[in-house]
């Protein structure tokens, strides 16, 4: 693809390598084909396309308890799909996010993120996407001894995971059996 030409398609290549690595544990490797195709994306002005690769970025640095380099390149992915008015994105930033603080222990922050990532996959009617931000609202109000509230944002995902067939469906049901323990 490099000989013709296609940086577009080298950039989307370059990601999408750097995903089946990251899927796999391999985070270096990961990094590298991100940064390579960010810096290409970057060249091109594919604002789109970089705010993709940023998310992904902010997702091997999270999975490396990197959380500040997490949450700086989701803060730059936020910026460019906030100027483009990616809506889809944003909920899905905005829940990433939120799942950092989480991990950190800052629940309050991360119940402000995920609210903002509710409220736009509402309107948008993204169900699968509101499952997940659903479930991770449950988490945080768990992680803070709120069980009845946990409990109800638990089986609100869930419901919604089992009509749509979700693979999360188990983790969902998982979680809400957890909270459900607690409250009774």
């Amino acid at each position: 693809m490099e000989k013709l030409g296609d940086e577009r398609g080298v950039a989307v290549t370059l990601n999408n390598i750097g995903v089946a690595h990251m899927n796999q544990g391999r985070y270096a490797e990961a990094l590298g084909y991100y940064e390579r195709s960010l810096r290409l994306r970057e060249k091109m002005g594919d604002e789109a396309g970089q705010a993709v690769t940023l998310s992904n970025l902010g997702a091997v640095n999270r999975r490396q308890g990197r959380y500040a380099e997490a949450l700086g390149y989701y803060e730059r992915g936020l910026r460019i799909q906030e100027k483009l008015k990616d809506e889809p994105g944003l909920g899905t930033t905005l829940n990433n996010m939120g799942f950092v603080y989480g991990s950190q222990g800052r629940y309050a922050e991360a119940l402000g993120y995920y609210e903002r990532s509710l409220r736009i996959r509402e309107r948008l009617a993204d169900e699968s996407g509101l499952a997940i931000t659903l479930n991770n609202i449950g988490l945080a109000h768990g992680n803070q001894g709120r069980y009845a509230e946990a409990l109800a944002y638990h089986e609100r995902a869930l419901a919604i995971a089992e009509r749509l067939g979700m693979a999360e469906r188990s983790l969902f049901r998982e979680n809400r059996d957890s909270v459900r323990a607690r409250v009774r």
